[in-house]
């Protein structure tokens, strides 16, 4: 299992992104929760799960103190994938791909 932090610049990037790897069909408007991904022959690459942050993708931050809390929207809409399958076939995301010194949310 190959777990990966993903920060596009919003919804409509990341369903065009997961559409572009084969993980979404082109007519879906919804990023799916979990899929397989084939090879030519119909074999099964590997599978995925999403999980979109928070439902929104949005990640908060308290830029204050506990007693006077400031918090923040961080740029960029997240989800988390959890791929089962080797590297070598896991779709590939270039910049969207991230890697958070403090990961907010992970697969358990």
């Amino acid at each position: 299992m190959h777990d990966l932090f993903l920060r596009f610049t919003s919804k409509d990037a990341a369903i065009a992104a997961f559409k572009t790897n084969g993980m979404m069909s082109e007519t879906a408007e919804e990023i799916p929760f979990d899929g397989f991904l084939y090879n030519e022959d119909g074999s099964i690459k590997g599978s995925f799960l999403l999980d979109v942050i928070f439902g929104t993708g949005d990640i908060w931050e308290n830029t204050g103190t506990d007693e006077a809390p400031q918090m923040v929207k961080l740029p960029g809409f997240h989800v988390n994938m959890r791929w089962r399958g080797e590297l070598t076939d896991m779709p590939t995301f270039g910049p969207d791909m991230v890697t958070p010194e403090k990961p907010t949310c992970v697969f358990s």
